[in-house]
């Protein structure tokens, strides 16, 4: 353990806490506020074509989903489209597109 200076406070600490008592407290020109930013919601159309569900179109606003699931309305069955939710990352996409598909 290494000493650190933790909210004007010398303790003693690990090079991990140093690092978290750097970013929360360098707040200047708001460059950080110490908040952890929380993963965005992504929201995906998937549709279902030969019993499959694959992904169609993906956007981080759902009223953009729902105007290209309008668009799709022509070309598919309303119960072979369906909004899914996810986290923004690929994995997270093809698990929920995979549950669909179980």
């Amino acid at each position: 353990m290494s000493r650190a200076i933790w909210h004007g406070r010398a303790v003693n600490a690990s090079p991990a806490v140093w690092v978290y008592s750097i970013i929360t407290n360098n707040r200047k020109n708001n460059e950080y506020t110490g908040q952890v930013p929380m993963p965005k919601t992504y929201y995906t159309l998937a549709v279902r074509a030969e019993d499959q569900w694959c992904p169609e179109f993906g956007d981080y606003d759902l009223k953009t989903i729902d105007e290209e699931m309008d668009c799709l309305s022509d070309d598919y069955k309303r119960k072979d489209l369906k909004i899914i939710a996810t986290l923004d990352d690929q994995q997270s996409i093809d698990a929920k597109i995979a549950e669909l598909n179980a």
